[in-house]
């Protein structure tokens, strides 16, 4: 996997990540470089007290990409992440930006199970930090595509606590498929997680805040899945393999619900009648989101939840006069079904 190609390609911002998932550790000759730039940086600031360069997937979005995850150290210190990023662009170039997460403890204890950290250095396992090479400079190429590598998408094969997952091309029409998996020496404490968690969805839950979906998702994914194990005895489950809740289907469209919150569609304008596969599906767009939702929430009504909440100076929707719908079937493309629109958005013309 290419180090440069995971990197921002945008300006320097501040934002929350709703889940990260910790993927493991990135390392090779430009990563050493770029660890020992930092490690001279971190010797002057005592309140970081451990750093990890890591594999990160964000999730539900599921775009994966490289972090430098910092524990101990004040989540404001803008001076330092302004040093740090210096540091990476003299090394890089200005046209990447490196995305730095200030760890919680919780994070730090999840990092730490599939990612040495590097600072502080430990110099009987970095002897060789001065003999890296020059950083690479190209843009690596998926090698099934061509397409840029780390523009793919990452996608969990079950959630929470994944160990294992394909990637995606976001290129319309690009069907390639890579897979890839955590650490061995992670997976033990990955499935021992993941074990606990669904005995708490057994049992009614409490379920720890901030991981997995709700208790009602889990409910109606298992009726789904257990009335398609006995309606198709001996077909493999799709809605198994792709860890998802069935929300809708229509004439050419059907979506779906996984389990880390993201939204996936299956179009075929051939309507062929055919067991969906993995490779049939893609993430959603925005619209798609809310409208499938939308769609789903008149048979599951929890679904609801996961729509957006209406803001204060949000506007009724014009075409659909704020109800959502046409003839009350028919999703109001300019409002999504929602039935309002942000006061940025304004009317379509």
């Amino acid at each position: 996997m290419g180090f440069l190609d995971r990197f921002r390609r945008q300006a320097p911002e501040t934002r929350t990540e709703p889940r990260i998932e910790f993927l493991g550790e990135q390392d090779g000759p430009p990563e050493r470089e770029l660890k020992a730039s930092i490690i001279e940086e971190l010797t002057g600031v005592p309140a970081v007290a451990r750093a990890y360069l890591a594999r990160v997937g964000y999730q539900p979005q599921g775009k994966a990409g490289v972090a430098l995850c910092l524990a101990g150290v004040k989540r404001d210190d803008a001076a330092l992440v302004k040093r740090i990023g210096e540091r990476f662009g003299a090394i890089f170039g200005q046209a990447a930006a490196l995305d730095i997460l200030f760890l919680t403890p919780e994070q730090e204890a999840d990092v730490a199970r599939v990612c040495a950290a590097f600072y502080p250095p430990d110099m009987s396992a970095h002897d060789n930090v001065d003999e890296v090479v020059g950083a690479a400079t190209h843009v690596e190429s998926c090698g099934q595509c061509g397409h840029a590598l780390g523009d793919h998408l990452l996608h969990p094969q079950v959630y929470p606590y994944p160990t294992d997952g394909w990637t995606s091309c976001p290129v319309k029409g690009c069907r390639c498929r890579n897979t890839w998996s955590v650490e061995e020496h992670a997976r033990p404490v990955f499935e021992a997680y993941r074990e606990e968690f669904f005995t708490r969805v057994a049992e009614g839950g409490p379920l720890p805040e901030g991981v997995g979906m709700e208790l009602w998702y889990y409910r109606l994914r298992d009726e789904q899945w257990r009335d398609h194990d006995e309606r198709a005895k001996g077909q493999p489950n799709w809605l198994r393999e792709l860890d998802a809740l069935y929300l809708f289907g229509t004439l050419g469209t059907e979506a779906i619900l996984r389990g880390n919150g993201a939204v996936w569609v299956r179009i075929d304008d051939g309507w062929e009648d055919e067991v969906s596969g993995v490779n049939d599906w893609r993430p959603a767009e925005e619209s798609e989101r809310r409208a499938s939702l939308v769609i789903a929430s008149k048979r599951m009504p929890d679904v609801r939840s996961l729509l957006p909440g209406r803001p204060t100076d949000a506007i009724d929707c014009a075409r659909c006069s704020g109800t959502g719908w046409f003839l009350e079937k028919v999703v109001c493309p300019d409002c999504d079904g929602l039935g309002w629109l942000a006061a940025l958005d304004g009317p379509t013309e």
